[in-house]
């Protein structure tokens, strides 16, 4: 039986750490616990608040890039619907993402 990635990875990575995959982007990175549920919890938050404010079932994000600013978490990517719309999104000191629609002809905002 062939030992899953996600095993396989975190015996690589040692113990004590987990594995946060960053999906979107194909990459498996070595991170903490709470690095990891930090990230699961801004994806469970934007899923949500695309879905209630614009109806838009998220299918994948892309250009994501978390980073730290002023000591706050800086969050900004672009989100893709499943029936092809696109938004870019961005989440510093805000309770929610701040949102702009892209012309999917172009995937410009």
């Amino acid at each position: 039986m062939k030992t899953p990635i996600s095993t396989d990875l975190a015996r690589r990575c040692g113990r004590g750490l987990v594995v946060a995959f960053a999906a979107l982007s194909g990459v498996a990175v070595c991170g903490s616990a709470a690095a990891a549920a930090n990230s699961k919890q801004w994806h469970a938050d934007l899923a949500d608040q695309m879905k209630v404010d614009y109806a838009c079932d998220v299918g994948f994000m892309s250009q994501v890039n978390e980073t730290v600013e002023e000591g706050t978490p800086l969050i900004v990517a672009r989100v893709h619907c499943l029936d092809g719309r696109a938004y870019d999104v961005r989440r510093h000191k805000e309770a929610v993402f701040a949102v702009k629609p892209c012309r999917t002809e172009k995937l410009t905002c």
